[in-house]
């Protein structure tokens, strides 16, 4: 859990972060003076969320904590046989141990043991521990799950299998929930049927820490029951039918990038004053976004593993729609614009420059102007090098062409420095 923990707050981070540098640029593209309050608030999404992306990286590097590994000794770690599979024996039956040991840096990774008993299924099955975004899922019909009848199995596990006429089948037995519980109870977080063996997954597991002479012995025990007697055919055939929600995914997914993109709409209808325009995309992006979870519900619902696919597509999708959001507004303010366009000109009062920090640093230029509108602040628009050079404060005007919208969002098709 720790690690999916920190998989949500890196993507929430990465969110927060792109969307407040979104609201920066906006704010501070043609900005009314005096509203810098705005990019100051965007800034502030921006450092959360590199916090939050620090602690996410932390989290799921981390995997569950991890105590002081005994160092190697021939290979071995404590019990384990270092990063290789180890075959062991038990009254006559062969089961295999691996142990990874944790890197640490860059690429790192935590350490994790394995448990392996061979079994031949015809399908693929997850046991995990089931929380609150799996109930919830369930509770909405997103996603769809065996229930066996049996309260503390259905309440402790969560099962993920591609046909749910085989996990009826394979859960009908109660020795194997029984044992499900207990391998997830000796401390092991996942069990899986992959179809050659079932497996027993521990991530984050310390031998100095976690290991007992009766772990993986009574580990292998488990394995073996649920590897006993398994029902060797799928009635519903999921190998062969394969996953009919692939296609609606990807085109799902298409859909919100695609939507994402219409950004490029502020380079060609860029607003006068950006918090008119994002004030104007904020309904709509509420109401499309909620369209947009409910039509992906409904095309990829209905699976044991749909709420782990729409979650990240919503995840990912909440900064797509986002985008896509603030640059359709801006795009139909401005293609639907009924006109007419106004000449304006002017009066430079101030100008400045800004030079970014860091390796690569970035001087940008920009000119100050008084507003056209009764009782506004002057307003800042950027201007290029060689413009900036020939303002003279004071007596330099600012040419600008600029429309009405559509929706009310004043936008310029055009400027130029008039020294």
């Amino acid at each position: 859990m720790s690690r999916i923990a920190g998989i949500f707050l890196f993507i929430i981070g990465a969110m927060f972060v792109l969307v407040g540098i979104l609201g920066v640029v906006i704010s501070l593209m043609n900005a009314v003076k005096g509203k810098e309050a705005l990019a100051f608030v965007f800034g502030g999404l921006i450092f959360v969320g590199i916090i939050m992306l620090a602690v996410g990286r932390s989290i799921f590097k981390k995997g569950e904590p991890i105590g002081i590994v005994p160092k190697p000794v021939e290979g071995r770690v404590g019990n384990f046989l270092a990063n290789a599979p180890e075959t062991r024996e038990k009254d006559g039956r062969e089961y295999e141990v691996h142990y990874v040991t944790p890197v640490s840096g860059k690429n790192g990774r935590p350490s994790s043991l394995h448990v392996r008993v061979p079994c031949a299924t015809p399908t693929t099955m997850q046991f995990h521990q089931e929380n609150w975004f799996d109930r919830f899922s369930k509770s909405i019909g997103i996603a769809r799950e065996y229930q066996s009848g049996d309260e503390e199995f259905d309440t402790e596990v969560y099962v993920r299998c591609p046909s749910e006429a085989y996990a009826e089948l394979y859960l009908a037995d109660a020795d194997r929930r029984s044992a499900v519980l207990a391998i997830r109870k000796l401390g092991f977080k996942t069990v899986e049927l992959t179809g050659s063996q079932v497996m027993a997954f521990w991530p984050g597991f310390d031998p100095a820490k976690h290991d007992h002479p009766e772990l993986v012995s009574a580990a292998s025990d488990l394995l073996a029951v649920l590897a006993k007697d398994v029902p060797t055919e799928d009635p519903d055939n999921a190998a062969e039918r394969g996953d009919r929600t692939k296609g609606l995914l990807a085109f799902l997914w298409v859909i919100a990038i695609g939507y994402a993109c219409t950004l490029f709409s502020l380079i060609a209808f860029t607003p006068v004053h950006a918090s008119d325009l994002l004030l104007t995309a904020a309904p709509v992006f509420i109401g499309g976004y909620v369209f947009f979870g409910w039509i992906a519900a409904f095309l990829i619902g209905g699976t044991s593993n749909a709420h782990d696919r729409w979650g990240t597509l919503m995840v990912v999708g909440f900064v797509l729609h986002g985008l896509g959001s603030v640059g359709i507004t801006a795009g139909i303010n401005g293609l639907m614009d009924p006109g007419p366009a106004v000449e304006r000109e002017q009066l430079i009062i101030n100008k400045r420059t800004h030079t970014s920090s860091g390796k690569n640093k970035k001087t940008t230029y920009h000119a100050e102007i008084q507003s056209w509108i009764p009782g506004g602040d002057s307003m800042e628009f950027s201007v290029s090098s060689s413009e900036y050079h020939r303002i003279t404060t004071g007596k330099s005007k600012l040419h600008l062409t600029t429309s009405p919208g559509k929706l009310g969002i004043e936008w310029y098709q055009g400027k130029r420095v008039i020294p």
